[in-house]
């Protein structure tokens, strides 16, 4: 008798843990996603996904982006960063505008196709900075320049085998990532040391560094399973 009712004091405590833990998943704070659409002219519509906001989430429906209700960071409503994946060779920073129905527009440039992930960042009028994720297949485009202070680089494919710590520049510069001991981590905040150097002679231009940055377990494909980028 003793067992049975240890048992079901087990059974009832699991389940409530899980009830628990399933509503506190619900309620906490996830990076809102874009909603995106491309015509043949390569000319890009972003907007934010229609989403389900839980009871007692930051992101209240009062909280929701509107995007009529942006400022200005750094003299642009919105930064928009592309990346190639799994590849990473393919970078691109473009400033979209404001479209005539709900949310952003681009006229992409000429890059190479394949699958991107998207970054959209903009300036709630509170101040608070929100950056918008996605995903897009981009099919081959007609040649356009980039515009303003549009900007974009192509580089040399990461591969998921190598240990890529160096980047060369076509002047014969390089940038070097002083990793350190042990393997990346998905969900682990990670500081990140840069040292640049001049082409030929090897004198540094300047060590940088990049604030803590949290990898995601879908950024962690650019690593192989050594920790390899």
């Amino acid at each position: 008798m003793t067992g049975i009712v240890v048992a079901a004091l087990l059974y009832v405590g699991s389940e409530w843990w899980k009830s628990d833990a399933g509503r506190y998943a619900r309620n906490v704070y996830s990076p809102p996603e874009l909603q995106t659409s491309i015509g043949p002219n390569g000319r890009l519509f972003l907007s934010e996904k229609p989403a389900r906001i839980a009871s007692g989430n930051p992101r209240r429906p009062a909280d929701a982006i509107n995007f009529d209700n942006l400022i200005l960071d750094h003299s642009h409503l919105m930064h928009f960063f592309m990346l190639r994946t799994p590849a990473m060779d393919s970078f691109w920073h473009l400033h979209p505008e404001r479209s005539e129905r709900d949310g952003f527009v681009v006229n992409l440039p000429a890059m190479p196709p394949g699958h991107y992930e998207l970054f959209a960042d903009v300036v709630l009028s509170s101040g608070f900075p929100v950056t918008m994720i996605g995903q897009i297949d981009i099919p081959a485009l007609p040649e356009k320049p980039l515009t303003g202070d549009d900007s974009g680089t192509l580089g040399n494919p990461v591969s998921s085998s190598a240990n890529n710590t160096v980047y060369s520049f076509p002047d014969g510069g390089r940038m070097i990532w002083e990793r350190p001991a042990g393997t990346p981590k998905s969900n682990t905040p990670l500081m990140f040391h840069f040292r640049v150097e001049d082409g030929g002679n090897g004198s540094a231009r300047g060590n940088h560094t990049v604030g803590r940055v949290r990898l995601r377990a879908r950024a962690s494909r650019g690593f192989g399973g050594d920790g390899s980028a």
